[in-house]
């Protein structure tokens, strides 16, 4: 029986932005987003510069370089440094180009160096690619500009968030009339994201907000992934 969500959960077109500081629960909170997409219908692609060690942990997960496309459906997992601008850039033009991949990207300072993840996350909903998106903050910048990304998401999901000033571009994302009709005033949603791991999910459609508490154990969520695909190697 698949596991009820109090929240609708991203298609396979759509895009979701997650913000939220160091410790703040958004990684984990993607994971748990990534545990639910249909690995046995559309690949994903997870861009991991910071070697984030979750991943290893999906022992069904492949392990791949910034030359790969995938052709078949599956998980598969690009470790690189920041530093491999040229190769990243080349690789997420052409999963833009092929469509029909899903796209995670861990850390999104990432796309101050690559137009085409930028590309990626504004026109790739027609082409069915699909973007889990993590930034620390939803800032803009030279090359990023993570607002016009919260704005174009179908969904948004935060975290607690490194500087005050930070809930002022929110209010750029989250229309100020559904904030103040669901959460009230600003502060009331920077005290519940501050409880550990919660977090607001912005649902664009739907004009809804709704709060969330933990999501399960990293253990839980890649037990899952791996179950899932697992499957999807025995249908395939």
């Amino acid at each position: 029986m698949a596991e009820p969500s109090p929240i609708r959960l991203p298609g396979y077109q759509d895009r979701l932005a997650i913000f939220g500081c160091t410790g703040s629960g958004k990684t984990v909170g993607a994971l748990w987003h990534l545990s639910h997409k249909k690995f046995d219908v559309q690949p994903w692609m997870v861009y991991n510069p910071s070697q984030d060690s979750k991943f290893d942990a999906i022992e069904n997960a492949k392990q791949v370089d910034l030359d790969f496309v995938p052709s078949k459906p599956g998980l598969y997992v690009a470790n690189f440094f920041p530093s491999d601008k040229p190769k990243l850039e080349e690789n997420l033009g052409k999963v833009l180009r092929k469509g029909n991949v899903g796209v995670y990207v861990d850390e999104g300072y990432l796309s101050g160096s690559s137009p085409s993840l930028f590309d990626i996350i504004i026109a790739g909903r027609k082409l069915s690619v699909p973007v889990i998106y993590l930034a620390q903050r939803p800032v803009e910048k030279q090359g990023a500009p993570i607002v016009t990304i919260g704005a174009n998401s179908e969904f948004v999901q935060i975290y607690e968030l490194p500087r005050e000033s930070d809930w002022n571009n929110i209010l750029e994302i989250i229309p100020e009339r559904h904030w103040k009709r669901q959460i009230g005033e600003l502060e009331n949603g920077m005290e519940f994201v501050e409880k550990k791991y919660h977090s607001l999910y912005w649902d664009r459609d739907a004009r809804k907000i709704t709060k969330l508490g933990p999501v399960p154990k990293v253990a839980e969520i890649v037990a899952k992934i791996d179950s899932k695909l697992r499957k999807k190697r025995r249908i395939l």
